[in-house]
Formats: structure tokens, sequence, C-alpha cells
């Protein structure tokens, strides 16, 4: 326990430079307990019909207690709190299941997870992240008998409800079962399986009876792409921190004995699932941090070579300092990564409400739609699908629906429509000037531009530019109806606004 102290403690260091800066879809959900909370219902539109759009019913349920508690204006600080005792079970669940007969083990867990760019970024950020990982973890654990079982399917039991991907502890749990096939085990493994698989068929039951649907809305706004999940794989285990904590597992496999193989089993598992829910837009592999809980795990397997020859020593000692040296560097780059956005983009979209409130508008269609729908009061139109049925289970790919047109124009028929830039285009200081396709974001953003309702319905306002350098781009286009009597803004309308001051 001293161990997961120190680590967790370490990793709290990291994760908590990173505020005040969240993510933006956890706004989604913290919106989403908002509304429940004002009585308007599971739904991210107050008006709207219930729609599934968060990932996390758990996390839902959190925010719900905490803003019915503390204030629907404490949720996001009590989603971050929820991070970092997450992190700090997963700390206590790494080193109870390592050899501890060992004393590096525990150590040797703890570190090479919790020093790591994915922790640094996931655990305060807002997210059901870490405690996803707490729970694998646990579930896992209640094979190995360090844990009471009891404790391990309630575990199994929280998985399916705090991610979608925890369906799969089963097929986990199955992992581990082709290795270690001791009679006990394989009991213990049917009622942790049994737990997971009750959970999951309750939850399906129960998203039937509120949203209509036995999926969420979320699945269909982002259809798994297989090759895409692939590339995210390898992009995630071929990184300075990630590659040297797979070589130790996979030394720590060979020679710890029968739970570091096991553990390697499961974390090859939790990368299938990745691959299958095709991986992720997020920086710092957040569907791999069970896997890499996982590795972390069979990795300490190879303090078995600590107190042999010199010769492993030569190879291991190098592999764990590699390893933590890594996950330093990459918590330090997505420390920076989450404070510059918040400098930037996040400083620019304030302006952007700034503008749409000056202009009077009611509503809003765009892709970000978290933070700036869980701070005001704006109607919007979600262009990703995320929390709109409609778009959400139109053909096409995540950021790439091929939606009716008429029902943004018409049925939604919003009062600002904002689209997002991959590269300034040629606007004068009135705003005349051709927008090409190849110059906004997302494919949905290059339809809805595309069409000729948005010229006619709409006139350009705004035009905000990043003018310091940064890439991608990420500029932004507001759009006003033609019919608000806005007249156009005096002066150019062309906007850049400074990174705000750390």
């Amino acid at each position: 326990m001293l161990a997961a102290l120190v680590a967790g403690l370490g990793g709290l260091g990291l994760a908590l430079a990173v505020l005040p800066f969240q993510l933006d879809d956890a706004f989604i959900t913290h919106r989403y307990a908002a509304n429940v909370l004002a009585g308007h219902g599971p739904t991210f539109e107050p008006a709207a019909a219930p729609a599934e759009g968060f990932s996390s019913p758990l996390w839902l349920a959190l925010d719900l207690a905490a803003g019915a508690f503390f204030g629907v204006e404490a949720i996001p600080r009590a989603a971050s709190v929820a991070g970092c005792l997450a992190l700090l079970l997963s700390m206590a669940a790494l080193a109870a299941v390592t050899d501890q007969t060992r004393r590096p083990a525990p150590w040797i867990a703890c570190l090479l997870l919790a020093i790591s760019g994915p922790v640094a970024y996931h655990t305060a950020t807002g997210l059901e992240t870490l405690a996803f990982v707490a729970l694998t973890l646990v579930a896992v654990a209640g094979l190995t008998g360090r844990v009471p079982l009891w404790l391990g399917a309630a575990a199994a039991m929280g998985g399916p409800l705090c991610r979608p991907e925890g369906m799969w502890i089963p097929v986990a749990l199955a992992a581990a079962l082709t290795v270690v096939r001791e009679r006990d085990v394989i009991r213990r493994g049917a009622i942790l399986a049994t737990a997971a698989a009750g959970s999951a068929l309750a939850l399906l039951v129960v998203r039937r009876a509120v949203f209509e649907e036995w999926l969420p809305n979320t699945y269909f706004a982002k259809p798994p792409d297989r090759l895409e999940g692939l590339r995210y794989l390898l992009d995630g285990l071929l990184d300075p921190w990630a590659l040297p904590l797979l070589a130790l597992a996979v030394i720590g496999a060979a020679v710890g004995g029968k739970w570091p193989r096991a553990w390697l089993a499961v974390a090859l598992a939790w990368a299938l699932a990745a691959v299958l829910e095709g991986g992720d837009w997020m920086p710092a592999g957040r569907f791999l941090l069970p896997c890499y809980a996982a590795l972390a795990v069979a990795a300490a397997g190879s303090s078995a070579l600590l107190t042999g020859s010199r010769r492993p020593r030569l190879i291991v000692l190098p592999l764990i300092m590699l390893c933590i040296g890594g996950g330093a560097l990459e918590a330090s780059r997505v420390v920076g990564l989450a404070d510059a956005s918040l400098r930037t983009i996040r400083h620019e979209d304030r302006r952007i409400e700034e503008w749409l409130a000056e202009a009077g508008a009611d509503s809003v269609a765009q892709i970000d739609i978290g933070e700036i729908g869980f701070r005001g009061t704006l109607e919007i139109t979600d262009l990703g699908g995320l929390t709109d049925p409609v778009i959400g289970r139109a053909p096409g790919g995540r950021l790439a629906k091929r939606f009716d047109l008429d029902y943004l124009f018409d049925e939604r028929a919003p009062d600002a429509i904002v689209l997002r830039l991959e590269r300034e285009p040629p606007l004068d200081p009135g705003c005349e000037g051709t927008v090409a396709a190849e110059d906004l974001r997302a494919s949905v953003e290059r339809r809805v531009h595309g069409g000729p309702r948005l010229g006619r319905d709409y006139r350009l306002h705004r035009a905000l530019i990043p003018d310091y350098g940064r890439t991608p781009l990420y500029g932004r286009l507001l759009y006003l109806r033609r019919d608000s009597g806005i007249p156009p803004p005096a002066g150019d309308c062309r906007v850049s606004v400074a990174p705000r001051k750390r």
C-alpha cells in the first residue's frame, strides 16, 4: 500500500497540473445531469425527447449526486475529484494483485502506470476513464483471491454501467482463464462473468424502457472503424512510454509465473476491445488505459530478475527507467497540451459565446457542444450527432453524417451555425470571399457549408482566425440567420483572439 500511495500521489501531482482544463465531452454528461435535476429528464435538450448521448450511466449518477448536494455549478469539480479517487483506487488494486513476496513488484506496477501521459491527461479532465480502469482491475483481481470475491463481483457489475466496453469484462476474464485453469479460479471467473453479464442485461432493459433503444445513440453517432482501431492500437503501443512497458510485460509474463501471463492475456483482450471500438479522437490513449493497467501488472513479474544475476538486472532496470522517464515526458507533453487548449481554443470559444449573446441568438448548431451547452441556455443542434438521434442515426461515420439538410435548416432552424476551419480562407474585411470545402475540418461541416441553404439563409458574421501559428488551424466561422436583424460587425469581421495569459 505504500507503493500505491506514493505512486498515486505522484500521478495526482501530474494530473492536477492539467486543471482547470476539462474535456469538452465531459460537459455533455454534466449538461445531462443539469437537465435531469431541472426536471427535463435524461436529455441534452430540455424540449427534446430523451436520447442517450452520454457514455456512462454510472458517471451520470455521480454528476446527479454532486449536483443535488452541492449545486449544478459544482458538478465539473466533483467529476475531477472522483477521477482522482479512482486513480488512488487503481493504484491500490495494482499493489494488491502483484506478487508481494517480491518487494519491488508493487512499486514497479504502480509507478509504471501512475507516471504516464494517459493517467496525467485522463484522471481529472471530467470523464469516467480512471473509474473504469479501477473497476476492470478490481474485477479481474477477483480471480486472484487477493480481493474479496464480493468486491470483484461488484466491480464487474459496475463495469458495463461505467463504459460501453464494460460488457467486454467477461472476455477479459476468459482470457485470464486460458492461462490459469485451476478449479477455484474458474469458479470465481464464472461468478464474476455472471455479475458483469447480469449488469449489462439490466442496463439494456433500462435503456430500452427509458430511451426506447437497445443501444445508446453514441453507438450510431460513432460507428466503429476497425482499421482506425488498429491504427489507434499501434500508435498507443509504439510510443516511448508504452513500448518499454510492453517489453517489460512480456518479460514479466515469461519469468514471473502464471499470474503475470494471465494479466498479459487480459491486456491483449483489452487491446482487442480498443480495435473493435474503432479507436478514439482524444489524445493519450483513453481506450487503451485498461490494457496499460494490465500490462503494468504483468510487467511487475519482471521483478523476479532483479534478485538474480547481474545480466538480467542490466536488461530489466534500464527498461523500467526508460518507461518511467518516457511516461514523465509524455505526462509533461499532455499537461502542456491541456494548458494550450485552455488558453487558446477554449478561450476563443468564450469569444464565440460573447458574439452569440450580443446577437441575441437562442440556438446554435456546431460540433463542440459540451462546455457551451453546460454553461449557457442555448438550444444546441449537435452536428456530430452524439445527442441528436436524427443526425446520429444518419448514414456515415463519425463527423461524416449524411443527414437530410432540411432537418437542420427547416426543422431545427438555429439562429447561428459555427463551423470549424482547417485552413484560413481568403476573406476581406467585410467577410466577403470564398470559403472552400477543404477549408473546413469535418466532412459534416463541409456538407452543411456546401449546400445552397447556408448561403441563402445565413450570412457570415465573424471569422475567428488564430494568427499565432497554430497547427492545425482550428479557426471558426460564425454564421447568423439573415432574418435576425443583426447588422454586420463594424470594422474587420476577421478577428484574432490572443491566447489567454497563464
